[in-house]
């Protein structure tokens, strides 16, 4: 990470140099560069090259299982969540909801296990922006589903 194109190319050289004096190398195929100006500013595409050979400029990738923009947002992350979890529940509706032998207490468990955990699993809490306010899955209230026939909402 640097501030300005000739710092990251000292940075990349001084890796570069450090990797071969262990013996290792960089793999010039898989290494790319994620420009992330600032509001407002100037843009241009960074040239850093490794040996002589230019590496890719890239708009976003995936690092650790999170997609990581140039413009900052989450849309490409909020996305690919929210059809990671549809793809879940549609699955569980399938399988497991449609059962009538599966008690709902299990239902609700796998719910959770499945459906609720591909969808926060690795996130901060942030607010949604309006682009995702639209995109939302179906909620239960798991404890007015597991109590008895009797029950009233909100009660204890």
């Amino acid at each position: 990470m640097a501030h300005k194109e000739d710092h990251l190319q000292n940075i990349v050289d001084m890796f570069s140099t450090a990797l071969k004096l262990f013996g290792m190398t960089i793999s010039l195929e898989k290494t790319e560069v994620l420009l992330c100006p600032a509001p407002d500013s100037h843009l241009f595409q960074p040239r850093i090259t490794i040996d002589g050979t230019v590496l890719k400029n890239v708009e976003s990738f995936k690092s650790l299982g999170s997609t990581i923009s140039s413009d900052g947002s989450l849309d490409k992350e909020i996305t690919a969540k929210i059809q990671k979890a549809s793809q879940a529940l549609g699955k569980l509706r399938i399988r497991v909801l449609g059962h009538k032998d599966i008690q709902l207490p299990t239902k609700l468990k796998m719910y959770k296990a499945l459906v609720l955990t591909s969808l926060f699993c690795g996130c901060m809490v942030d607010p949604v922006s309006q682009a995702h306010q639209s995109h939302t899955l179906p909620t239960v209230d798991h404890e007015d589903s597991m109590a008895g026939p009797n029950h009233q909402p909100g009660s204890p």
